[in-house]
């Protein structure tokens, strides 16, 4: 949903759609002002430490 979001509205995906060991699912994307984000979908029952 996020990813779909994200390219109708032409912002770049960098990175991923990866997933993690522990099932999280993540994408990077950079910000105008040349910095990369990293958006996470955690997985079901994982803590965020």
């Amino acid at each position: 949903e996020t990813i779909q979001e994200l390219q109708d509205k032409h912002i770049p995906i960098t990175d991923g759609p990866t997933q993690s060991s522990s099932g999280s699912r993540f994408i990077f994307i950079d910000a105008p002002d040349g910095y990369e984000i990293e958006l996470i979908q955690r997985a079901s029952g994982v803590a965020i430490v």
